[in-house]
């Protein structure tokens, strides 16, 4: 039998076993669950790829590969311990190089998100787990097809991935460029739209779902370990591991979803234990910061707002000083979980006759920043070829502003009446 860093395969399959067993007497049901071990070099090719064995080919990923690569070998930079496909059955990476007291503690980790993935309806409803590598696989070969296609190209294609994955998180948007654009769009370039739009659905839920996801998992392979019958070297080993990965931040103006899900979840436990499953099933990250993160929680978290002063930080609220405080601290903790940090554009109108394109920003009391703003632009000229104005607000006054693109200049300015292409 192969040996991994002092210990056999069959070791991990009896341990793998064994947190089955405890999982399913605790509730949790879940896909059929594969493990691969991996080594550092592949862990780094498939975080690239976002987890996933095979992925569309773009200059983007290589150069990610190569940054984290120098990092990781100048110890600058560290590797995930696993890399979990929400896919029926589900895959997961661990890390060779993990030792076993990590490799017990991952694989309870596991076998918590696959629950997650199994049972929390966003990822039910946006993604299907049976068919998704089959997708990404399939979608990787076309995409190749396009780039060795000499009627294409792969500057062409090259382009077209720019722009789309440009406007991915605005996925109704690019859709709607896509079947409404002023210029013929060839059916490669269609698919490769569609292509772009589900990557980004499927990954959507992870988005949303952050916090209750990995705390999800830091609560009940938490459980799972206390209730493994281990040695009190291998139990004091993966005890100091979950300390690791429930720790507070080394900068207090961080967050760390691992460890504000795992509190929040503790304390449903406690206190409202008949919620769990339903709040597991139901909820994403925005709403579940809203309805279970109670002020006494907040201060147990030391959740505050700062500000900098050169290299100073300087803390402005704290949750324990006031309640009106604590409200505003977790208004702030929600425009910067899940989608909230997401700005949301959308098409308000678009005239049939001259082509010209207007879209509207949904504001929620953050500006857009000048420079995405007109790359944004340029983006979706790439498939609309027509006037496009955006309407969004100005930074202090919250007054209507427009930002404009006509495939040369871009303009910036108060809206004062209707756009001159309207």
């Amino acid at each position: 039998m192969s040996r991994v860093r002092g210990y056999d395969l069959s070791s991990l399959d009896s341990y793998s076993r064994k947190i089955e067993k405890i999982a399913a007497s605790l509730g949790l049901n879940w896909y059929p669950q594969e493990f691969e071990l991996i080594d550092p070099r592949t862990m780094m090719a498939t975080q690239t790829y976002l987890g996933m064995p095979t992925f569309y080919p773009h200059w983007s990923f290589g150069k990610q590969y190569e940054i984290t690569s120098t990092l990781y070998r100048h110890g600058l930079t560290y590797l995930p311990y696993e890399l979990v496909i929400n896919s029926n059955p589900c895959r997961a990476y661990l890390m060779k190089d993990n030792d076993l007291a990590m490799q017990i503690l991952t694989m309870a980790h596991v076998y918590s998100h696959n629950n997650f993935f199994r049972n929390n309806t966003h990822f039910r409803k946006l993604t299907d787990a049976d068919s998704v590598l089959k997708f990404f696989r399939l979608s990787a070969e076309r995409i190749r097809s396009y780039n060795a296609d000499p009627s294409i190209g792969s500057k062409a294609v090259e382009r077209c991935i720019n722009a789309a994955n440009g406007l991915k998180e605005q996925t109704d948007l690019l859709l709607f460029l896509r079947d409404n654009s002023t210029r013929t769009i060839p059916e490669w370039e269609k698919d490769v739209i569609t292509v772009i739009a589900k990557t980004f659905q499927y990954f959507k839920p992870q988005i949303m779902t952050k916090i209750m996801n990995e705390g999800w998992a830091s609560f009940w392979h938490y459980k799972i370990i206390r209730a493994l019958d281990l040695s009190s070297t291998l139990r004091s080993a993966i005890g100091n591991h979950h300390a690791k990965v429930v720790r507070f931040p080394d900068d207090p103006k961080d967050f760390n979803p691992y460890l504000v899900g795992f509190t929040v979840w503790e304390d449903i436990a406690k206190n409202h234990s008949a919620k769990m499953f339903r709040a597991v099933s139901k909820e994403e990250d925005r709403s579940f910061v809203e309805k279970y993160l109670t002020e006494e929680l907040m201060i147990r978290l030391r959740l505050i707002t700062s500000s900098t002063a050169g290299t100073d930080i300087l803390v402005t609220r704290t949750a324990d000083e006031s309640s009106a405080d604590a409200q505003i601290i977790k208004r702030i903790l929600q425009t910067k979980v899940g989608l909230g940090p997401i700005p949301v554009i959308k098409v308000h109108d678009f005239d049939k006759e001259n082509g010209a394109l207007y879209l509207r920003h949904f504001f929620e009391g953050r500006n857009l920043e000048p420079a995405f703003t007109n790359k944004t632009l340029e983006y979706v000229y790439y498939f609309w070829s027509s006037d496009i104005a955006l309407e969004t607000v100005t930074y202090r006054r919250n007054l209507p502003f427009v930002y404009t693109f006509d495939g040369t200049r871009h303009t910036a300015r108060k809206k004062t009446g209707n756009l001159s292409f309207f």
